[in-house]
């Protein structure tokens, strides 16, 4: 009988292989992440805006997920990570008046265009189910990487190897690496982990963290501070 050991080396193995190293995702929906910078004055009439959407969104037949987050050193800060069962059911969503009322908020509220971006290539098929209960110990945070013209390839090579032992962590909820349409150097990281302890005392130890540190500080076009947004979620 194969070691326990053994049996976790293998399902690293081939958790690696299918990463992002041109693998095609069995997870056929359509993903997106759009972060909103909002005016202080109108955060609140553009969070009941933004509640409104969810609620609606939720409900929409071709809705297979959708998280609304503030981020928690700047609130002013709003992030919507959805995934829709294809592209028209994407399409579709704009339609819904809800939709329209968030735009409307929208021209008013932010201080800025909000940044859209078209998630593409993961790994295999993406299951957004928690392991425990999600409480408000839960940590999450997303980390948008613009990488420096070159090292791509070595940046894909360490996070095929982050994320797949990261998913193997006892305090792991969730570890997605994404690649940006139309972006070749940009990647998105959602993570969740069950507490601050499980990220920041065990998952910050691991070596491997700390190899996928050294390589990003070195590859991405500024500091990872600039990259880095822990949130909170709006229910």
């Amino acid at each position: 009988m194969k070691s326990i050991e053994s049996m976790k080396k293998g399902m690293l193995t081939m958790a690696c292989a299918t990463v992002l190293g041109g693998c095609v995702s069995q997870d056929a929906s359509v993903k997106q992440l759009v972060k909103f910078d909002v005016k202080p004055e109108k955060l609140e009439s553009f969070k009941a805006a933004a509640i409104e959407s969810l609620n609606g969104s939720l409900k929409e037949p071709g809705n297979v997920e959708m998280k609304l987050y503030e981020d928690v050193s700047n609130p002013k800060s709003i992030f919507v990570y959805s995934r829709w069962k294809d592209e028209d059911a994407r399409v579709a969503h704009s339609d819904y008046p809800y939709s329209e009322n968030i735009k409307k908020a929208a021209k008013e509220a932010l201080r800025s265009a909000p940044m859209v971006l078209a998630l593409g290539q993961s790994d295999v098929a993406t299951n957004h189910t928690a392991k425990v209960a999600v409480d408000d110990k839960t940590v999450s945070l997303f980390i948008t990487c613009k990488i420096n013209d070159g090292y791509r390839d070595r940046v894909i090579a360490q996070l095929e190897k982050h994320a797949a032992a990261s998913r193997l962590e006892a305090g792991n909820l969730l570890f997605d690496v994404y690649t940006v349409d139309g972006d070749e150097d940009t990647f998105v990281i959602y993570e969740r982990w069950e507490n601050e302890h499980a990220l920041k005392v065990i998952h910050a130890n691991q070596p491997y963290y700390k190899e996928t540190g050294i390589l990003l500080n070195e590859a991405l076009a500024t500091p990872m501070e600039e990259y880095l947004s822990f949130v909170s979620e709006i229910n």
